[in-house]
């Protein structure tokens, strides 16, 4: 009996301990590098929910405000303030959901550019409002409060489509700008 549980026990051993060493890894990342949106910002709602949330963020890294350029040696910050609006409603049967973000904050930044040196420009005011729609198209029914507290989520596949009208003033020899991630 001993020897059968030992025998058991020595071959599940290498399995158990790769299992620990995984989760170790992966629970203790060490610096976390990520800003801005997260998985929860577009979570369902019944139909004819309003929410009004403010948001902000204290972004400081080497990459443009969209995060689609990374600058070498630039160190940008931004403080950026969001108030948004959303609206959930029935279109076809399927749920939808608008919102309108307005976005305002302040933008500082250097960066050391050969031959030029070291640069800075900074800037604060209103940036561009977001507009954006999301429609259900697999797993996202409508529904009213009621119905929502009793239906389990499920997996939900949305189409979603947004605009940053360009709002307020734009210098050509300004390189920084409160603006709309997009």
């Amino acid at each position: 009996m001993v020897n059968a549980f030992l025998h058991f026990f020595s071959r599940h051993i290498v399995h158990l301990g790769c299992l620990v060493f995984l989760l170790v890894f992966v629970l203790l990342p060490g610096k976390v590098l990520a800003q801005g949106e997260g998985p929860h910002v577009y979570l369902p709602a019944p139909v004819g929910t309003n929410v009004l949330s403010a948001t902000w963020m204290d972004l400081k890294s080497n990459m443009n405000f969209a995060g689609s350029i990374q600058i070498p040696e630039a160190k940008i910050s931004s403080t950026v303030y969001a108030l948004n609006y959303n609206r959930y409603f029935s279109l076809a049967g399927r749920l939808a959901e608008i919102w309108v973000t307005g976005i305002a904050g302040s933008v500082d930044g250097s960066a050391s550019t050969a031959p030029f040196g070291e640069r800075s420009s900074g800037t604060s005011g209103l940036g561009d409002p977001y507009f954006a729609m999301r429609v259900g198209l697999v797993g996202a029914p409508a529904l009213k409060p009621a119905d929502f507290m009793k239906t389990p989520p499920g997996f939900q596949l949305y189409a979603l489509a947004g605009i940053s009208v360009p709002w307020g003033e734009y210098k050509q020899n300004t390189p920084l700008w409160v603006r709309s991630p997009a």
